[in-house]
């Protein structure tokens, strides 16, 4: 996990203002004044979620990004772009099954360029 998850973490838990001058070591959050903030309970479980958030969006732009021509004014109406639109909109909304607090377990869509035997 990224260290700066549990500094966003902690912001998102209105625990700390904002990231200026915050760090992070094995110990926990460092404050500006050099102390150690704990790593507890509710900043690990939000950090969890933001980096199983960016995890997911990584995965899912890569996959957008094969299908972006589909957008293009120019790619000829086919029920393959139809098909196209419908699965680049189950990516968008593929975030939706990152629920805070639970195991990562994402389910996919089904790409309509594959083919099934």
């Amino acid at each position: 996990m990224y260290k700066n998850h549990y500094i966003l973490a902690a912001i998102q838990l209105d625990i700390i203002e904002d990231a200026v001058g915050y760090g992070q070591s094995d110990a926990g959050i460092i404050l500006p004044n050099g102390n150690i903030l704990e790593i507890t309970s509710p900043i690990r479980t939000r950090a969890k979620y933001i980096g199983d958030l960016a995890s997911v969006r990584s995965q899912r732009d890569a996959i957008l990004s094969t299908t972006d021509w589909v957008g293009f004014t120019d790619t000829p109406e086919s029920e393959m772009k139809i098909r196209l639109i419908e699965y680049r909109q189950q990516l968008r909304d593929i975030t939706n099954q990152v629920v805070e607090g639970q195991d990562l377990d994402i389910i996919w869509p089904t790409d309509p360029r594959v083919i099934k035997s």
